[in-house]
């Protein structure tokens, strides 16, 4: 794995644990790291990893407005 791959999973799994003690901030996280491997997908023509990883930035958007709204 090279150092891309490492730095977006550490932040992904940042993200999880964030969202596990209830931190808005996961969604954050989570945007960056999605937002990386949807560049990389589209960068190496991997059209099914982009399509998932723009599928989970706009999911990560959604829930970060839902819960600003919750607060």
């Amino acid at each position: 794995m090279t150092w891309f791959g490492i730095i977006c999973a550490v932040v992904g799994i940042t993200g999880t644990v964030l969202n596990i003690r209830k931190h808005r901030a996961c969604f954050a996280l989570w945007a960056v790291s999605n937002s990386a491997w949807l560049t990389y997908g589209l960068i190496s023509l991997q059209w099914g990893l982009a399509a998932q990883n723009a599928v989970y930035l706009a999911l990560s958007i959604w829930g970060l407005v839902a819960w600003r709204r919750c607060q």
